[in-house]
């Protein structure tokens, strides 16, 4: 897909932007996308959704520049393309100006009742 963003940057004229898909922030949170997984998609259990999917895709940021560069070329885009993309992803972080509160993570009290019909 990213070759087919860049060929798109490069028609439109738009600059391509680095993103990472995350689904939750650590793995201590891959056991509620599972059983959101399995509500979604009408599995029997859990254990159903986690044989089709791997759960093992908490947020993880490269340790240096040369590793988002290798991550970047994997996905197909050139070391050009790559670069650019990194570098317009940080003019537009430059421009925002964001303070997140800090909260307490919304927990829903799970319990095992509320599992068995997926288990």
């Amino acid at each position: 897909m990213n070759q087919a963003y860049a060929e798109l940057s490069r028609e439109m004229g738009i600059p391509l932007v680095v993103t990472f898909d995350v689904h939750y922030p650590t793995m201590e949170d891959s056991e509620m996308q599972a059983v959101l997984h399995a509500v979604h998609r009408g599995k029997a259990s859990v254990d159903d959704a986690m044989r089709e999917w791997n759960y093992d895709v908490p947020l993880t940021l490269p340790e240096s520049e040369s590793e988002l560069l290798d991550r970047l070329r994997k996905t197909g885009l050139t070391v050009r393309q790559a670069t650019q993309a990194i570098l317009a992803t940080a003019e537009i972080a430059g421009m925002c100006d964001v303070t997140l509160p800090k909260a307490e993570k919304l927990r829903y009290p799970i319990q095992n009742e509320d599992l068995e019909p997926w288990m």
